[in-house]
């Protein structure tokens, strides 16, 4: 390689014929609670926000590189110095936009996760929290001479009713580490807690988004304490966090906020309404408020948002469980029907966006032993048209119900995530908004191990391929968030096995330095060389093992079909 590590950890260049002759390592544990409530050696603190913040370290102290004799004993975790449940906002009131936090000069941990916003599964109202994984830490007598490191600004996915920056799939500690960058999660509210909204002028919903926009201004605010750089931030989600991805894109509450954006695997299209096509208040009453309101009981109450409170959070969580969230268009956060991707409008940052193959797999309903004769029966249950055969042919599979899943995922894939996705990027690079886009599907998936759960989104096992073989395509379908466990290096984290000699293990680093590099600002090439799309190439990575390689547009006369043509949004 032509990089080299010094004695300090700081990385400079060497030529490609140097001889190195030494590895360094440590032996210091993953971040864990009883290591660093016993060993304090486990333990750093940052002077941030007018507090003194406790986080996890590692045994090797940390050096300036501008004088190597001084040491500050600044420590890290096995991969990197991590602080969980950093309070970045107070508990709101429930149904209305939080307020940054300001520290209160006290010593506060940050060694533990804060709670998950609540949710069916558990969680609190009290939840806004970040988590912070950085590979480096700016001492008082450096921090002018040390450059700040590119900010990884993670919003996860959960359909806006699940999940937290707590997730242990994209755990920052590889992504920061190999990646050098400083990883940020942000914790933000779900259900009607985070999405709500009434037509009484006041309660305008997106306080979900709303968290996601105040968890960005502390960022730019504070988090330089930790290493990152706040005037290079690159927004990264996937499914409902591409969503809000896309959404803190199209806010006037973040122009000029952050530098990149990696909107992934965004619900985009008809019978998706709230992810890419923001409802309005008239809309969004009648498919949520309206029954959302008799159930509650608080339809006819003089006031109903302050009915609505004086419910049980517990109560209100299973009520809203029921019902779907979505982003509306409040006049605030959010001011358009959708991204604005028409001539006039121009984009302040980079874009990288895409999704896996088969995305939309794990969102059909299976009926066993369903044939070719069943086909449209299955499909038009699910809400989807019956695609003709001559150009969605039914794969000569020996499973039939295999093969009509097959056509029916394709026919997802394409309504919803891949036809109107192209088209937004067609459209934006064709007005001008983008110069260029770097757009990807991926086509090798690793499931995670919580969620979907089914045997078609693993890759088949067979005596020679015992762990699964992972290039076997269509026997095994690449599903929705089967590119995180990549994409933050975390398969060997979770005890997984890699299932091929080389492959997993070469494309999991392949697509972290990918996305990394992107958010230093560099060209994501890897392995192989990216070309973005531009006005008049649309163009796609085709992100797989032993090559990624680059291809047209997919599916255009199947969209077309399906009334998404590529050009939809001109």
């Amino acid at each position: 390689q032509d990089r080299v590590m010094e004695s300090c950890g700081e990385i400079r260049g060497s030529k490609p014929t140097t001889e190195l002759p030494v590895l360094c390592t440590q032996t210091a544990p993953y971040s864990n609670s009883t290591f660093a409530d016993v060993d304090k050696r486990w333990q750093v603190q940052v002077e941030s926000n007018n507090e003194t913040v406790t986080g996890y370290t590692a045994h090797r102290p940390y050096c300036s590189p501008s004088d190597p004799t001084d040491w500050s004993y600044r420590f890290r975790d096995r991969l990197t110095f991590r602080f969980r449940g950093v309070r970045f906002a107070p508990q709101p009131e429930r149904f209305s936009h939080p307020k940054i936090h300001n520290g209160t000069g006290a010593t506060v941990s940050a060694l533990n996760y804060g709670s998950e916003c609540i949710q069916v599964r558990g969680g609190s109202e009290d939840c806004l929290f970040l988590n912070i994984w950085t590979p480096f830490l700016p001492t008082v007598s450096t921090s002018s001479t040390q450059k700040l490191k590119p900010v990884l600004f993670w919003v996860f996915g959960g359909g806006f009713s699940e999940n937290s920056a707590a997730d242990p799939n994209f755990d920052g500690g590889n992504m920061a580490s190999r990646g050098d960058v400083v990883m940020v999660a942000v914790n933000y509210r779900v259900l009607a807690f985070g999405f709500l909204a009434l037509k009484d002028g006041v309660t305008h919903g997106n306080y979900g988004l709303s968290d996601q926009v105040l968890g960005l201004d502390w960022v730019r605010k504070h988090i330089q304490d930790y290493g990152g750089d706040p005037n290079h931030i690159t927004l990264v989600g996937q499914s409902s966090g591409g969503a809000s991805v896309r959404a803190l894109m199209a806010s006037p509450r973040t122009i000029g906020k952050f530098v990149g954006a990696i909107p992934m695997s965004v619900p985009d299209g008809p019978g998706i309404p709230g992810y890419a096509d923001y409802l309005t208040l008239d809309r969004y009453e009648e498919l949520v408020i309206k029954d959302f309101l008799e159930v509650t009981s608080c339809k006819n109450a003089s006031s109903q948002v302050a009915c609505l409170r004086k419910l049980d959070a517990k109560v209100l969580v299973g009520i809203a469980a029921n019902f779907g969230n979505g982003l509306v268009i409040d006049g605030e956060y959010l001011t358009t029907p959708r991204l604005n991707v028409s001539q006039g409008a121009k984009a302040s940052y980079r874009l990288m966006t895409g999704y896996t193959a088969d995305d939309a797999t794990p969102f059909l309903r299976l009926t066993p032993n369903i044939t070719s004769k069943d086909q449209e029966e299955w499909l038009t249950s699910q809400g989807l048209p019956n695609p003709p055969r001559s150009l969605f042919p039914l794969p000569q599979f020996k499973n039939e119900t295999l093969a009509v899943w097959a056509v029916g995922t394709r026919t997802y894939t394409d309504l919803g995530y891949r036809c109107m996705n192209q088209a937004t990027a067609y459209a934006g690079l064709m007005n001008g908004v983008f110069k260029e886009i770097y757009f990807f599907e991926f086509d090798r998936s690793y499931q995670t191990p919580d969620w979907p759960r089914l045997d078609i989104c693993d890759a088949p096992r067979s005596s020679d391929h015992p762990l699964g073989n992972s290039n076997a395509r269509f026997d095994n379908f690449n599903c929705h968030s089967g590119q995180l466990l990549y994409l933050f290096g975390n398969i060997r984290r979770f005890g997984l096995p890699y299932r091929d000699e080389k492959g997993d293990r070469e494309f999991e680093r392949d697509v972290l330095d990918r996305w990394a590099s992107f958010v230093r600002g560099e060209k994501p090439d890897g392995r192989s060389k990216w070309e973005p799309a531009v006005a008049g190439k649309m163009q796609t990575l085709s992100l797989k093992w032993p090559r990624s390689t680059m291809g047209g547009f997919r599916e255009l006369e199947q969209c077309k079909w399906l009334g998404l043509s590529l050009d939809s949004l001109i």
